[in-house]
């Protein structure tokens, strides 16, 4: 019963540890609660990545709004982005199923990593200013949500972690900012 309790509140810990996160940075919160699932709770890969993806929609929903709200989204840019990633996360998560657990958390760690290098790599050079650039194409926009869509059936993680290190700045042909 207190061990049933315990792993109640560490998971309620986690889940808000992760909301927290997530808010902050703009991201589901998934990259921090896979890992941590496969430490804590001994699960593989493939089940930690399931799990989280249940969790992900609220937070990302939640701060979705709050983003929307203080930043003007370009919705008609979002769905594009949104509707390519759906194409494209299906047939990468089944993909992703099949795979041995080992390799595909080596892969993540390895993708975290490299998410992580390209972004320091960015600030450190860039700062944080954000400059205007060119308008992307609509292609363009649906080419970052298929690979959005792709790391996020692979991982369980979404396009938030591979639209900014790719220099994907929102802007659209309706929004040109």
């Amino acid at each position: 019963m207190i061990v049933t309790a315990i792993r109640v509140a560490a998971a309620a810990g986690l889940g808000g540890m992760a909301g927290l996160l997530g808010g902050l940075f703009g991201v589901g919160g998934g990259f921090l609660v896979i890992p941590l699932l496969g430490f804590f709770y001994a699960m593989d890969q493939q089940t930690a990545q399931g799990t989280v993806l249940i969790m992900v929609v609220p937070n990302v929903v939640w701060a979705f709004s709050r983003y929307r709200r203080r930043f003007g989204i370009d919705m008609r840019l979002a769905a594009t982005i949104a509707g390519s990633a759906l194409i494209a996360a299906y047939p990468t998560a089944h993909l992703a199923a099949g795979l041995d657990p080992h390799v595909l958390r080596l892969a993540f760690a390895l993708f975290l990593a490299a998410i992580a290098a390209t972004v320091a790599y960015y600030t450190w050079h860039g700062g944080s200013r954000v400059e205007a650039g060119p308008t992307r194409a609509w292609g363009w926009i649906a080419i970052v949500g298929v690979i959005g869509g792709c790391f996020s059936g692979f991982f369980g993680v979404g396009g938030a972690f591979v639209a900014p290190p790719c220099g994907f700045r929102g802007k659209s042909p309706a929004n040109p900012r």
